[in-house]
């Protein structure tokens, strides 16, 4: 009879064990989330500081201007994993290197060019579409 009361107790203890073990695993779990959620939202500050870098060049600009401008999409893309891509207003050429690079080579100097901005849902610079500006000529 005495050892059928020590076993009882053991699985009595087993059992707030298990329980104890279960209550912290839930709460562990549900603080972690939080924390997980706050690392991949951007602050206001930090999307104001992200979108700074382009919307400076947004409306009519030189050659020159437009050459720093794809030279930023091509820094913020090696470090953030909010992608811009670029279209040069005909062709997406996408978000990678190469391909901006390509269309930064071929800006001219001389020229004047449209920039827009396209925004994401979170408010983030995601698209910068880049075409020659339309100059009215007087004759």
């Amino acid at each position: 009879m005495e050892n059928a009361t020590k076993a009882l107790l053991i699985a009595g203890a087993v059992l707030i064990v298990i329980l104890l073990i279960g209550v912290g695993m839930l709460i562990f779990n549900s603080s972690t989330q939080p924390v997980q959620t706050a690392v991949t939202q951007m602050s206001a500050q930090d999307k104001s500081i992200f979108n700074a870098q382009f919307e400076n060049y947004a409306g009519v600009q030189n050659g020159t201007s437009v050459k720093t401008l794809l030279s930023n999409v091509i820094s913020s893309n090696a470090v953030y994993d909010n992608k811009v891509s670029v279209t040069d207003g005909t062709v997406d050429k996408g978000n990678t290197n190469a391909n901006i690079s390509a269309l930064r080579t071929g800006v001219s100097l001389s020229t004047k060019y449209t920039v827009t901005l396209g925004y994401s849902a979170e408010g983030l610079v995601n698209k910068v579409t880049i075409s020659p500006a339309i100059t009215s000529s007087t004759t």
